[in-house]
């Protein structure tokens, strides 16, 4: 899902060292960045980024007549941009600050993400196959893998994303600790595993209004309900047309599906109403005996 950040700080706090940082970061990965910095800025020359630290990045400039949207449009058309930072942004106009919100809210790029270790049992092998047959349908779709696992199992699921042609489009994200940004970041959040319990990931994931995709593993399908596709396991090309179902549904849609998800878990499975079936299941034990 793509958001808007602003970054604030004092001088001489490292911003431009950490901007040239994302740039490369970016790069690194074989994604796409767009940076770009005023043209009133030319302390180090017209378009020219400079760190304290030695460190510099050429930039495209814009003037405070130039529309961001139509520029980011243009190139994202050639090119799908993975992100746009802009440098010096208290020099954007007014009407530049809206054209920054809108090529968040009208370039959208669908982001579909697997929260899971990295294990066998979690098929990581099936969303990459799927993940590839989304990216033929859907080129602007962007993929992220949130967990940690075994290193020759990980470089094996890398390998073969790298084989699928999904470098470009795939980041791996490692173990994260602020997981409601990870999800509120995801358009679609999607569990594919083999065997499951009780996911908690899809409780966590639902409850940010982050519609699932799931195999039809434990409770996976339970705790879904009607609010998201549920197809069978190790079914790469099913996933991958639900996974387009999600992420290709028209705004409106999309929506509703958030705020259903997150209601299944508000009414369903917050502390009241599951302390509640408990107490219920309890005496009816109890009546049994």
């Amino acid at each position: 899902m793509a958001s808007l950040h602003y970054k604030f700080a004092t001088m001489n706090s490292g911003k431009s060292t950490q901007l040239i940082q994302a740039h490369f970061n970016y790069l690194e990965r074989g994604m796409v960045p767009l940076a770009m910095t005023p043209a009133i800025d030319d302390r180090f020359g017209p378009g020219i980024i400079s760190a304290r630290v030695g460190l510099e990045l050429k930039v495209e400039v814009f003037s405070d007549s130039c529309d961001l949207f139509e520029m980011v449009k243009a190139r994202h058309g050639e090119k799908p941009i993975d992100v746009f930072i802009v440098d010096e942004a208290q020099f954007l106009t007014r009407e530049q600050v809206y054209q920054l919100a809108r090529i968040v809210d009208e370039l959208k790029i669908p982001v579909i993400g697997i929260v899971a270790r990295l294990d066998p049992i979690k098929d990581h092998a099936s969303f990459l196959e799927a993940a590839a047959g989304v990216a033929a349908a859907m080129p602007a779709a962007r993929f992220v893998c949130v967990g940690n696992g075994e290193p020759v199992y990980t470089a094996s699921l890398k390998t073969r994303a790298t084989a699928l042609g999904l470098d470009s489009r795939l980041l791996w994200a490692g173990a994260r600790h602020d997981m409601s940004a990870v999800y509120n970041a995801l358009d679609v959040n999607v569990l594919c595993s083999i065997g499951e319990g009780m996911p908690n990931v899809l409780g966590e994931a639902m409850a940010c209004g982050t519609p699932c995709v799931v195999t039809d593993a434990g409770d996976s399908a339970l705790v879904v309900g009607d609010t998201g596709p549920v197809v069978p396991v190790r079914a790469p090309r099913e996933l991958a047309a639900a996974m387009i179902e999600l992420a290709g549904a028209p705004p409106a849609e999309r929506h509703a599906r958030a705020l259903q998800a997150r209601q299944r878990i508000v009414e369903r499975y917050d502390a009241h109403a599951c302390a509640s079936r408990l107490g219920d299941a309890l005496a009816s034990v109890s009546r049994q005996s």
